[in-house]
């Protein structure tokens, strides 16, 4: 397909879109109207999926603390500094194969120490988690020597770590 200069520029062109609130005649909703005001292209967004996005949920609510990845192996981290090489992949695949009975014996270890980490530092919910491990870093820290204590006096858990090669929190 061959696109002309001129189609080509109008498509990225912006400057030429029209916004307007209106009322869609072929709904009972309301809704922001867009309009390319050199073509007969139009997209209409009704009020309730306005409305929707804006009371999505904010996606930082469902962070981790940024402690967690220093009980995580490196192969688990995205954009690491190794991921950018060469052969970054099939050395992880390579790592998980390697170590797959290991790393299923390490995460349900780490999970059932986060877990009660989590619940004797009054962590129930996600809010909780939210308020207490990301906006509250003093009391996030308190939560991540807590973790860092049970793992470390689990001798399975440290022995696991140092085969894993997870960086001692």
């Amino acid at each position: 397909m061959n696109i002309s200069a001129t189609s080509n520029s109008s498509l990225y062109n912006t400057g030429n879109f029209e916004a307007k609130n209106r009322q869609n005649p072929h709904s009972q909703t309301s809704g922001l109207s867009f309009q390319n005001s050199s073509s007969s292209s139009k997209v209409t967004i009704s009020k309730e999926a306005q409305e929707l996005a804006s009371s999505s949920p904010d996606m930082n609510k469902y962070a981790l603390p940024p402690w967690f990845e220093d009980f995580q192996p490196k192969v688990y981290t995205l954009n690491s500094e190794d991921s950018y090489q060469q052969g970054h992949i099939a050395k992880e695949k390579e790592y998980i194969n390697e170590f797959r009975s290991e790393l299923k014996e390490y995460n349900k270890i780490f999970s059932e120490n986060y877990q009660e980490t989590k619940a004797e530092h009054g962590i129930v919910t996600q809010e909780d988690a939210y308020e207490k491990m990301i906006k509250d870093a003093h009391f996030s820290e308190g939560v991540r020597r807590s973790l860092e204590e049970k793992m470390r006096n689990n001798p399975r858990a440290a022995e696991l770590m140092n085969t894993l090669g997870i960086a001692k929190a």
